[in-house]
């Protein structure tokens, strides 16, 4: 097998097994700080998608210390 059909195959492999989590899951850039991921759980948990978190201005929307209560 070639190393790239292994690599592959390993993301295939580790994709099922986030998908797959009952506790939601999370990834965000190191540099940015932007979120680059999350799983259905998050989804299921919280209502937002990757999209939703992004059109809602990503990491600031979660952050409490930027937001305004009104």
């Amino acid at each position: 097998m070639a190393l790239q059909e292994t690599v592959h195959t390993g993301e295939q492999a580790i994709s099922r097994i986030v998908n797959g989590l009952k506790d939601a899951l999370y990834c965000i850039d190191a540099t940015t700080g932007e979120y680059t991921y999350v799983n259905p759980a998050f989804e299921a948990l919280t209502g937002y998608t990757l999209k939703d978190i992004n059109v809602m201005g990503g990491r600031i929307a979660f952050d409490g210390a930027t937001r305004t209560t009104g």
